[in-house]
């Protein structure tokens, strides 16, 4: 894994029981479709705005590139008859009624910065034990 999406969704105010009811709508269809997707989903309770939400999407991404398959996925037979002509038009309503704003953050691992099992160094010790850059050479005077 080199890469994590977050998405940060605010939700408007007397909103959220329409905004969970709708998502649990679309765990089922992913989990029909068998997406092979895995997300985290926390509340903010504290240091944002209320009806905050953080989704930690727990892809395995070595490459920018993989996080353009998400919306092909999304849009195949597979998951549009899992989820529905009703489910999408759903979620449309639920996204324009309930939804204030949302923003998608995609985050780098830095092996520099981490701190690892070793198995999961094991894995790929080239990317998180990388050498360090030569130190530069000294001056001539």
């Amino acid at each position: 894994m080199r890469y994590m999406q977050v998405n940060v969704v605010r939700v408007k105010p007397g909103r959220i029981d329409e905004f969970w009811d709708t998502w649990e709508m679309i765990i089922a269809a992913h989990t029909k479709a068998k997406m092979g997707e895995h997300w985290a989903v926390y509340q903010v309770t504290a240091g944002m705005p209320a009806g905050t939400f953080l989704f930690f999407y727990f892809y395995p991404r070595q490459t920018l590139a993989e996080i353009d398959k998400s919306g092909p996925m999304h849009s195949a037979a597979t998951y549009r008859d899992a989820v529905g002509e009703s489910g999408r038009a759903r979620v449309r309503e639920m996204t324009a009624n309930a939804v204030e704003s949302s923003a998608t953050m995609v985050f780098r691992f830095a092996p520099n910065m981490s701190t690892l099992d070793k198995a999961w160094i094991d894995a790929d010790p080239t990317f998180w034990t990388p050498k360090p850059p030569p130190a530069p050479a000294a001056k001539k005077k």
